[in-house]
């Protein structure tokens, strides 16, 4: 999609009881121009298997792999935080300390109107804006050893799904607000919106 999910695009659904009515902080809010918030990984799938059913194509949620390839210029890798010191581990923390301090200094919850946040090349709006899109990628472990070999399968949780923004982040399927502790580590996404793509096949 060229951009997020609207709100009114969401009430639509919800009107139609295939999806869940949003919290209480977000009723009310039926905007054409603004994103639609507030929804967890369960509402986003609910809302791809209504619309699909509406416009009678397959629309999905992008892999994250998918995701970042769609962003093009706009994707931003996370930063890796490469301070290793045994002699003094303060060093890395203050290094994370200080990458997550940048991070807040820019977070602006409020969604804005499409296109606030510009477009890439191929067209795509506000893809490093305030609003993370919910990907279907499940959170995977991986254990390695001193040599970065894999010591052990990788372990995939599928309760816990990647959300791609202006960061990386790893939300719990059923958290509709971000900031209520679902993020693990670090500074959580302003806002958790839906994207999806149309399956050709």
């Amino acid at each position: 999609m060229k951009r997020q999910v609207s709100q009114a695009e969401y009430a639509q659904c919800v009107e139609a009881g295939a999806c869940k009515a949003l919290d209480k902080a977000q009723r009310g809010n039926v905007s054409e121009d603004l994103p639609v918030v507030g929804v967890s990984w369960v509402d986003a799938t609910r809302y791809a298997s209504w619309y699909s059913q509406h416009t009678g194509r397959s629309y999905r949620l992008p892999t994250y792999a998918e995701w970042a390839h769609a962003a093009g210029e706009g994707f931003k890798e996370d930063l890796l935080i490469d301070v290793e010191d045994s002699n003094n581990p303060a060093r890395r923390w203050l290094a994370e300390y200080a990458l997550e301090a940048e991070r807040k200094a820019t977070a602006d919850p409020q969604p804005k109107p499409f296109g606030t946040f510009g477009a890439n090349a191929a067209g795509l709006q506000d893809l490093a804006g305030n609003v993370w899109e919910w990907t279907d990628t499940c959170h995977v472990r991986q254990y390695l050893d001193a040599q970065g070999q894999p010591v052990l399968p990788p372990n995939e949780n599928c309760g816990v799904r990647v959300v791609a923004g202006s960061h990386y982040s790893l939300i719990t399927d059923f958290i509709r607000d971000p900031k209520s502790g679902a993020c693990s580590v670090g500074i959580p996404p302003s806002n958790l919106g839906i994207r999806l793509v149309l399956d050709a096949s």
